[in-house]
């Protein structure tokens, strides 16, 4: 594949990542209605987006890194599988495929960036919320869908 297998992996799973955000994750779900929740596909990410207002969130780019990085060793994988078992002629049908996927997964990812309200921090710091002496008490459970 002429487009570079790594950079497509990773956009590919940066695009799932924001697509799939809090569907299939693992929830911390708190007793308290004044901490929101916490979303981690296996790294914290992000909060809920109810927690301000309805379009509202803080993402945290470590975490988000952390999880894109993950998923695009497993696309990275799959392409380079692929590209291994494929013939010339299908070679340069997956490069033309390659492109609009990147292309589609580019302008996914500004129309999300453009839609929610996110605040960007790098990391989140270990459940510990202002005024708070002790970590959030928090039940991990699996969301999905």
């Amino acid at each position: 594949m002429r487009v570079n297998r790594i950079a497509l992996a990773l956009l590919i799973a940066l695009t799932v990542q924001a697509m799939l955000d809090g569907m299939i994750t693992y929830e911390c779900h708190s007793e308290s209605d004044s901490l929101p929740k916490f979303y981690a596909a296996p790294f914290v990410y992000s909060t809920d987006y109810h927690w301000v207002n309805s379009m509202s969130a803080t993402l945290f780019v470590k975490g988000w890194l952390a999880n894109s990085i993950v998923l695009g060793s497993l696309f990275y994988g799959l392409l380079a599988l692929i590209n291994h078992l494929s013939s010339n002629y299908l070679r340069r049908a997956l490069n033309i495929t390659g492109h609009v996927v990147a292309g589609v997964c580019l302008l996914t990812l500004v129309v999300h960036f453009a839609l929610f309200d996110l605040s960007f921090q790098w990391g989140h710091d270990s459940f510990f919320m202002a005024g708070w002496a002790e970590p959030a008490p928090c039940d991990w459970r699996f969301s999905e869908f």
